[in-house]
């Protein structure tokens, strides 16, 4: 890209440019590399709010994965066997829910937590 050299004189950033100045010409030429264009369309992308609402999806999936992790052992399954093996994993996930369930049932208010009842 060129610049003309009295536009590059009151520029904030010239201390940290890396333009050239022509010898004939009132001009300085600053090179930007393709990758850096890619990396400032990636930054300026990221900073969307598709991408921070997805970022915000991601982290309550991984949230979930590391609780049945950690709580519910589904790193080291104690069964062998792909029957036994799946039972505890559908045990682990229904158990996983109850207990959200049941701590949603317990922030409502009296009235409101037969209404729910009935409708699950």
């Amino acid at each position: 890209m060129a610049f003309l050299k009295s536009h590059c004189t009151g520029c904030l950033y010239a201390p940290y440019c890396k333009g050239h100045d022509l010898k004939r010409k009132p001009l300085t030429i600053v090179r930007i590399s393709l990758k850096t264009i890619a990396r400032a369309r990636t930054v300026q992308f990221l900073g969307t709010d598709l991408v921070k609402a997805m970022v915000r999806k991601r982290n309550g999936i991984e949230g979930v994965m590391s609780v049945l992790r950690r709580k519910y052992r589904l790193d080291e399954i104690p069964v062998f066997g792909l029957i036994r093996s799946s039972t505890w994993v559908w045990t682990s996930l229904l158990s996983y829910n109850l207990v959200k369930l049941q701590k949603y049932l317990n922030t409502l208010a009296p009235g409101e937590y037969e209404k729910v009842l009935m409708a699950l």
